[in-house]
């Protein structure tokens, strides 16, 4: 059982110690560091499974600028698959910085 409770991630640090370990680990907190672990790796299977599948083709990353004064209609961004914009309504100052968008297909 004291090794399945070193599995504990989410131990709390002890000011002095605690059995002579500087982390108060539990049973509960490795229950959580095996389900929190057991994710993880559902995620990234996951992804690898989309990719070797083919079912992600590429990632690419495309830059547009558009000028207000020369699109007063607006763009329409769906043209090429893209699902999600947002704006601003005044120019974003530089100096607080930037934002980059991906599309992912």
């Amino acid at each position: 059982m004291e090794r399945f409770v070193k599995l504990d991630i989410f131990g709390s640090t002890v000011a002095l110690t605690h059995n002579n370990q500087k982390k108060y680990k539990t049973r509960l907190g490795a229950s959580f560091t095996i389900i929190f672990i057991i994710g993880i790796l559902i995620v990234a299977l996951q992804g690898l499974t989309q990719i070797v599948t083919g079912q992600i083709k590429s990632i690419s990353t495309e830059v547009r600028h558009f000028d207000e004064d020369k699109y007063p209609e607006g763009v329409d961004m769906t043209e090429r698959g893209f699902k999600f914009a947002f704006g601003f309504e005044e120019q974003m100052d530089p100096t607080l910085g930037r934002f980059e968008i991906s599309h992912i297909s």
